[in-house]
């Protein structure tokens, strides 16, 4: 929940619906954006504008997350700026729609947290997901436009 007012909202946290229908906090951090999933479920990614930055936490059977570890963070021109957004392709790629005019760019991280690359924008995007027929379609949000790219490789919707 972003965007929260202390004393009027729940704090700003990922939350987590049970089976069962129980409400509770998965990770607790400032302004939280992108939520993914990894292709075999047990790794949660998370964003957060405050931080500039991209967490992993494992996912456990039960659908419980563990520790946060800070992911994907580097200089230069894979460095995270108002990570919005996130997508996963098939090989377990994130995908990271940095709303940054500083940046302007989807930026592409591993699995183990390596640079991949760079899909630039003329405006900062704000969201991204796979679609179309094959997953192929890499759609992208941004203010005013919607961009659709081609991928060699799947994602998941």
């Amino acid at each position: 929940s972003w965007g929260a007012r202390p004393g009027a909202h729940a704090a700003t946290a990922v939350y987590r619906l049970s089976p069962a229908g129980v409400l509770s906090v998965a990770f607790a951090t400032d302004m939280p954006n992108g939520v993914a999933l990894s292709p075999d479920g047990h790794t949660l990614y998370v964003g957060s504008d405050a931080h500039d930055r991209l967490w992993r936490l494992p996912v456990a059977d039960d659908g419980s997350v563990g520790e946060a570890v800070s992911f994907a963070a580097r200089p230069g021109e894979a460095r995270l700026h108002v990570p919005d957004g996130l997508c996963v392709d098939d090989l377990g790629r994130i995908y990271v729609a940095n709303n940054s005019a500083e940046v302007s760019a989807i930026l592409v991280f591993g699995p183990d947290g390596r640079f991949a690359g760079r899909i630039p924008l003329p405006v900062p995007p704000s969201n991204c997901s796979f679609g179309g027929a094959d997953r192929r379609t890499l759609y992208v949000t941004t203010l005013h436009a919607i961009y659709e790219a081609r991928t060699a490789v799947p994602g998941l919707p």
